[in-house]
């Protein structure tokens, strides 16, 4: 008896899942029909001109720090002429794909819980707080495709 009152539970827990996740689903497919709140998104997600400042400094900050690692390792038997320079540039590219990777991780993560479903977690839910994520993310990625032929060209050339 006890097998058939679990089996039902679980049925009827899934029921209420499905149900849950259908009206977020309906809700936010009526959001995304909102000329107000679409424009809202695209405006909060959109790159202003300071975010282009800012992209431009984390780019010029990693290039200066990259040559300046080089010039200090310049002498140093480790490291031959400029090598120290592009291990820095890759080390510091390298940590500006770790912060893009996990701005998407977390918003993939808040979507997954706006959803209640782990297999929506890719889809937009057209929220401020995605909005800023997306932002955020295209910065970073903004300053890191310079930065990558940066490091890439340092390491060819000197």
């Amino acid at each position: 008896m006890a097998h058939k009152d679990l089996k039902a539970l679980r049925k009827n827990q899934k029921l209420v899942h499905n149900k849950e996740t259908a009206e977020i689903l309906t809700e936010t497919d009526k959001i995304q029909h909102q000329a107000g709140h679409k424009s809202e998104y695209k405006a909060t997600s959109r790159l202003r001109w300071f975010d282009w400042l800012i992209s431009a400094i984390i780019l010029l900050v990693g290039i200066g720090m990259s040559f300046l690692v080089g010039y200090l390792t310049l002498k140093s038997k480790q490291t031959p002429n400029w090598w120290g320079a592009s291990y820095f540039a890759f080390a510091y590219l390298f940590v500006l794909i770790l912060i893009w990777w996990m701005l998407g991780y977390w918003k993939n993560k808040a979507a997954e819980k706006y959803f209640n479903d782990k297999r929506r977690r890719y889809q937009k839910t057209y929220t401020l707080e995605e909005a800023k994520y997306r932002r955020f993310r295209n910065l970073i990625l903004v300053s890191w495709l310079p930065f990558a032929l940066f490091a890439t060209l340092i390491t060819i050339l000197l």
